[in-house]
């Protein structure tokens, strides 16, 4: 059972910033605007690689005071940026939209294998 009287602020904060990073990528997603032609084409400051930046608007509280960028790379993964100058530490997660409903009829538990390799 976890100890909540261990939970630091730290802790507190990195959690706060992943669920303020998924609710705000989450209204980006859902914006009932087209959001296809409202990315524009960057590149990369020193290796000049190509990517895509959201240049429409996203719904953030008022109370979150961090830059959130919305990024599309060329192999067509989005990605939230959020800078927070008062962080800590730096945190990165990932959702991939696929499942046991992939897994081939001769590897039963594949994708259930896979997330333990990338989470553990």
């Amino acid at each position: 059972m976890y100890n909540l009287q261990r939970v630091t602020r730290k802790h507190f904060y990195f959690v706060s910033a992943v669920v303020a990073a998924a609710l705000a990528y989450l209204l980006a997603q859902n914006r009932t605007t087209s959001n296809e032609t409202q990315f524009l084409q960057r590149k990369t400051v020193e290796s000049k690689l190509p990517y895509h930046e959201y240049a429409g608007s996203m719904e953030q509280s008022p109370n979150d005071k961090r830059q959130h960028r919305l990024i599309r790379l060329p192999n067509g993964m989005s990605a939230l940026c959020t800078h927070d100058p008062q962080a800590e530490a730096a945190a990165a997660s990932l959702s991939i939209n696929i499942g046991s409903i992939a897994d081939p009829p001769s590897f039963h538990g594949m994708a259930h294998f896979l997330e333990h390799m990338l989470f553990m």
